[in-house]
């Protein structure tokens, strides 16, 4: 009743993810505010280069059990002139046509954790021959029976891709989240575990439930139930060392994330800050009192 998929706490404290294991998730609203528009589609002004390499594409905003999500897929041009899709949004064939122009032929759509499966079918019946990659969990997802899964995303596994985009998974929680790192660029790729939902977009009551959960501007964090559940379960020293890998192993520069703003530079403070929550010294750690941030300290 509590923890569980569904649960009280989930519902106080994870707006954007209460029964987040049932199979009726997102629905595609017209905006945040206006009633009786059409759903925006993607438009080429929605595509943005981030990155050498690098492109973000704006989607349209979907509704996660009444509270508004806007939507962002990652292009990646990989050495080979292929293209890497992460998290695809609603397909037009505008958007389709400009990918395959400029960045190459898709062969690869990846999905970062289960949540994010909305639009894999349409990928994959436009592009037949590209490869889509599960997140931990989605292939027994019922929503995701008709995607036709080449493989499952786990940690130790290296594909074709691996040479351009590297990914190590936090393990446990609410679900598991499939984290990528574009070597060339040093642009990392979070889905949901950060999220930093602009200002404007938090309206009512469910703004404020959001700001609440610690969703909102440049501090946004992770879902607290989500956090809690990570100490809950003893999770903490191995979300550590994943936390470390990305830090000190793969030092990104750029930051891109599904939900909310993203940072061009500076990933490093941002990730450590976002994440403080995973203490460094996990024998001391107490969910409910994250140690000071770079801006907090003194």
């Amino acid at each position: 009743m509590f923890f569980g998929k569904g649960g009280l706490l989930q519902t106080l404290f994870l707006p954007g993810y209460a029964n987040a294991g049932a199979d009726t998730s997102y629905q595609v609203v017209p905006s945040l505010a206006a009633e009786d528009v059409e759903v925006v589609v993607p438009s080429m002004e929605t595509i943005q280069r981030f990155a050498p390499k690098v492109w973000m594409v704006e989607g349209p905003v979907v509704s996660f059990y009444g509270f508004p999500y806007p939507t962002r897929m990652v292009v990646i041009q990989l050495t080979d002139g292929s293209a890497w899709i992460w998290s695809p949004i609603a397909l037009t064939e505008e958007l389709a046509s400009y990918i395959v122009k400029i960045v190459g032929p898709v062969k690869y759509i990846v999905s970062p954790n289960y949540l994010h499966w909305l639009f894999l079918k349409e990928w994959q019946e436009k592009f037949p021959e590209a490869k889509v990659f599960a997140s931990p969990g989605l292939a027994k997802r019922k929503v995701a029976q008709d995607v036709n899964f080449f493989a499952d995303l786990t940690s130790d596994a290296r594909f074709e891709f691996s040479s351009d985009i590297d990914h190590i998974i936090f393990e446990g929680g609410v679900m598991d989240e499939v984290v990528f790192f574009h070597k060339s660029s040093r642009t990392v790729i979070f889905c949901d575990l950060i999220q930093r939902h602009f200002e404007d977009d938090q309206v009512g009551w469910k703004g404020w439930l959001m700001r609440s959960d610690g969703l909102v501007g440049p501090m946004g964090s992770t879902p607290k139930e989500w956090s809690f559940v990570f100490w809950l379960h003893g999770l903490l020293p191995k979300a550590r060392l994943t936390l470390n890998v990305i830090l000190e192993e793969w030092k990104p520069e750029g930051m891109i994330i599904a939900h909310g703003e993203v940072a061009p530079s500076g990933a490093c403070v941002i990730i450590e800050n976002s994440l403080s929550w995973i203490p460094k010294d996990t024998s001391k750690s107490c969910w409910c009192c994250s140690p000071k941030t770079s801006h907090e300290a003194t």
